[in-house]
């Protein structure tokens, strides 16, 4: 409680005390935009389909961080309304756009055929998992089956989905393409992990500096997996050029 005076002044620190984390966020957002106006250029370029799934992907999850960041510690209905039920809902469609890129990018129908049986029950899991999750938010039903949904059912399935894509690729490690998304994958499920736990436990995990947001936490993931496949895109480019030439 404190005086109508320093309502501004509370307000503002509010708003500063985690500059740090908001501008790492901008930064990724940032990153997040050039990747979709390279995806979509890509696109315009050779009309490759997944380039055009990597640039929504990008843009939900740009849009989905961007507002977290926007709306912190803002007491407004729309804020209300995207902490509750819409961070989800863009973090799941975009999940779901970057299994449909991946499904055209590997090639996995025709080349990884396990892959792709994963990737397409995982963007009809995730699309039932949208629609159950609205009715649940839009009906009388008690909160606590919303938040086992997102938090346990849905985010430990993809934990299980990265699991089991990191094996396959394991066991096909001659693919070298395959490699580089293997290691990204790898260090975002790291990462992805501890913001979980962070979430899920509701504390701090004494990490150094800003690490210890579990916002942050996903974006490193995030970042990292960003740098890997565009390591394994480049290797792919080159590939196609050779074969191409020959």
């Amino acid at each position: 409680i404190f005086r109508k005076k320093y309502t501004d002044a509370f307000t503002a620190r509010l708003q500063t005390e985690n500059a740090d984390i908001r501008l790492f966020t901008y930064v990724f957002c940032g990153l997040l935009l050039m990747m979709i106006l390279f995806s979509l250029s890509t696109f315009l370029q050779g009309r490759n389909k997944e380039f055009l799934y990597y640039a929504w992907y990008a843009l939900f999850l740009g849009t989905m961080l961007f507002t977290k960041q926007y709306y912190y510690n803002h007491s407004f209905e729309r804020n209300f309304f995207f902490e509750a039920y819409m961070d989800f809902v863009l973090q799941a469609l975009g999940i779901c756009f970057f299994m449909a890129f991946m499904i055209r990018f590997l090639e996995t129908k025709k080349d990884f055929p396990f892959l792709h049986k994963l990737y397409v029950y995982g963007i009809i899991f995730l699309t039932v998992v949208i629609l159950l999750y609205s009715y649940i938010h839009f009906s009388p039903i008690d909160y606590y089956w919303e938040y086992v949904l997102e938090n346990f059912i849905t985010k430990n399935a993809l934990v299980i989905m990265i699991i089991v894509f990191l094996v396959y690729a394991v066991k096909n490690w001659r693919h070298k393409l395959l490699r580089y998304l293997f290691w990204g994958n790898l260090l975002f499920l790291i990462f992805s992990s501890l913001s979980l736990l962070s979430i899920l436990g509701n504390r701090k995990l004494q990490l150094p500096g800003i690490l210890n947001n579990s916002l942050i936490l996903y974006e490193v993931g995030l970042l990292i997996e960003l740098i890997f496949f565009l390591m394994g895109l480049t290797y792919k480019n080159r590939t196609q050029l050779i074969e191409q030439t020959r």
